[in-house]
C-alpha cells in the first residue's frame, strides 16, 4: 500500500460539482424573478 504522507487532498472532485449547481440554482432563480420561466406562482416582479 502507497504511503500518501504529505499528499495534498483533490477537493477538485467535490468543489466543481457544487460550484456548477450553484451557478445552475443561481440562473433558475434569475430566470424566475424575471419571468422567462414561471415554476411558482406570484414571484418575481410584478408584472401588469
Amino acid at each position: 500500500m502507497p504511503r500518501l504522507v504529505g499528499k495534498k487532498p483533490s477537493y477538485t472532485l467535490w468543489i466543481l460539482p457544487v460550484v456548477v449547481m450553484a451557478a445552475i440554482g443561481a440562473a433558475a432563480v434569475q430566470m424566475e424573478y424575471t419571468g422567462t420561466i414561471d415554476m411558482v406562482p406570484q414571484f418575481g416582479r410584478e408584472q401588469t
